[in-house]
């Protein structure tokens, strides 16, 4: 499989790949701020085939979409109103085999900032 991302600016993404049919899509995606709609559309050959959406904005949503038909598939999205985590595809006859490709994933969020343990001296009883 032929992946390809492109960038133009900050928004729209689009990732491209040739993929053959029966191909299963796993996406997860989320709106950045509330009351945005995270949209995610996607295309083969120039035909709409999905369009996933969800007003989540704490965790991921996951969505699955298989193609019906083999082709040069488009899957596109505002960067400043929807987050893709994720995106992969796979064959299920030869997923187990180690058969998947990852199509995106975004950078690893930074750890947690933890506060600096500090202690204070008691007087002791005695």
């Amino acid at each position: 499989m032929s992946l390809q991302a492109k960038s133009e600016t900050s928004a729209p993404e689009t990732i491209e790949a040739a993929l053959p049919e029966g191909t299963v899509l796993h996406l997860w995606l989320k709106a950045r701020h509330a009351g945005d709609e995270a949209k995610l559309f996607v295309a083969v050959d120039g035909n709409d085939i999905g369009e996933p959406s969800t007003r989540r904005t704490g965790e991921f949503e996951f969505f699955a979409v298989t193609l019906a038909k083999g082709g040069r598939a488009a899957l596109s999205y505002d960067a400043t109103t929807t987050a893709l985590s994720v995106a992969y595809a796979f064959r299920p006859e030869t997923v187990m085999k180690g058969a998947s490709a990852s199509c995106t994933a975004m950078p690893a969020p930074p750890p947690p900032t933890c506060p600096t343990a500090t202690t204070s001296a008691r007087p002791s009883a005695g």
